[in-house]
């Protein structure tokens, strides 16, 4: 039920079949006023429904977790995410735009209750299939949508895998889903399977040519991938690509080969030109900092700083509109200020070493190994984009692991078990 309500809900939320024949959102004319206040608007009918359906997912998962003797504990990240949320919904008081942040709020308090139900409800690798599975038909129904539209031109060279949502979205979301494949992996014994779904995975986030999703996406998989590696083998891990890579960069150097420009444009995916300016968001950003500064530690109000006003001035001031800040870090201080972000960096960071904690602690917990590895990535494409701020099926299980506690009171992991064991006499 879960996996069908979030596919459905989501794809309603964030995809659209005819994504593939337009993708110009961040090109429309400065001076178009209708295309800028339908942006700011909540959005079709069925996005107007769908964020319901999925809070309403969530007071159900609330109220059928079962029952059960042991009761989890409320960690600090928990009560943080708690405060950060009623920040958020305090954040109409001083709001630009009031009317625009109710409705944002309406939109967040579904994703909020549906991230709470997630966290009581589900445990160890439940999530991780969810996310799986739902990331998966949202790729079927997009390569489908591909095909019929343009055939699925991936042997151009500027091609970008959309499907039925943005390139960058459509990465950061299969990038989430290769974590939890990956995880999954490790405790299956249908390695072959997983393995190749793996790569698949990664296939199609390099196809978007998201490289800030698909350098977030390898450092994550090493973070949850080289705790479980024999210490035999760790140096050898490290000292053979490091030697492969320098041993190669030193021939094209000495060679002069013209090889070093196609392979400077494969790391950047084909899309040099546009590293100097991060694609135009170093100047987005100079722009952003400026109305920040007028609200330092309130914020403008969840939601309340993209009035079509703003629009007009950013398109005027930088030649273009963009959609987002085109930084998870900068869009949370133009919504609740220093202070809001303050609460939640608290909550995200006492999350991430909770995971990695029990992650090193117990070989066998996917649960805590997944969020570890969704923070790790969140953590550095957050810089370059806000998939994991605003609403959208990413920032659910975030919200979900950040709110997470990984632990019942009572559970006892492998590493205690050893050491309880190893103070037990023979006799």
């Amino acid at each position: 039920m879960t996996i069908v309500a979030c596919a459905i809900g989501f794809y309603f939320v964030e995809h659209s079949w005819d994504t593939t024949v337009d993708l110009s959102i961040e090109a429309i004319q400065s001076g178009d006023v209708a295309p800028l206040n339908e942006r700011v608007e909540s959005g079709s009918l069925e996005r107007k429904l769908a964020f319901p359906l999925i809070g309403f997912i969530g007071v159900l998962l609330l109220l059928w977790r079962g029952k059960s003797s042991e009761r989890p504990t409320l960690p600090l990240n928990y009560w943080m995410f708690l405060i950060y949320a009623m920040w958020t919904c305090a954040s109409i008081i001083w709001s630009a735009d009031a009317e625009l942040t109710i409705r944002r709020l309406v939109v967040f308090a579904c994703i909020v209750s549906a991230a709470i139900g997630f966290r009581e409800r589900f445990r160890n690798a439940d999530i991780a299939i969810i996310v799986v599975a739902v990331v998966l038909l949202h790729l079927a129904v997009g390569v489908a949508a591909e095909v019929v539209h343009s055939g699925f031109p991936f042997i151009h060279s500027d091609y970008r895998f959309a499907g039925t949502v943005h390139p960058n979205t459509q990465a950061v979301q299969l990038g989430a889903a290769g974590i939890a494949v990956l995880c999954l992996f490790s405790q299956s014994r249908r390695k072959w399977l997983w393995g190749g779904l793996y790569v698949v995975i990664v296939l199609f986030v390099y196809l978007t040519r998201s490289r800030t999703a698909l350098a977030s996406l390898m450092v994550a998989s090493a973070c949850i991938t080289v705790p479980r590696i024999p210490q035999r083998y760790l140096g050898m891990l490290f000292l053979g690509p490091a030697a492969a890579i320098s041993l190669i960069a030193l021939s094209l150097l000495l060679l002069d080969l013209p090889m070093a420009n196609k392979l400077q444009s494969i790391i950047f995916l084909g899309r040099v030109e546009e590293t100097a300016t991060l694609t135009g968001r170093t100047a987005i950003w100079s722009a952003l900092f400026e109305y920040f500064s007028e609200r330092p530690f309130f914020g403008f109000g969840y939601g309340g700083f993209w009035t079509p006003q703003v629009f007009l001035e950013l398109g005027d001031e930088l030649g273009f509109q963009p959609a987002h800040a085109h930084s998870a870090y900068l869009q949370t201080l133009l919504d609740i200020g220093l202070i809001g972000f303050a609460m939640l960096a608290i909550a995200t960071i006492v999350a991430v070493f909770q995971s990695g904690r029990y992650m090193l602690l117990d070989r066998d917990d996917i649960n805590s190994r997944f969020f570890f590895g969704l923070f790790i990535m969140g953590l550095l494409f957050s810089g370059l984009d806000t998939n994991f701020v605003i609403p959208c099926f990413v920032n659910l299980i975030t919200f979900a692991g950040i709110a997470s506690c990984f632990r019942n009171k009572k559970t006892v992991t492998r590493w205690q078990r050893n050491v309880h064991a190893s103070n037990v006499s023979p006799g």
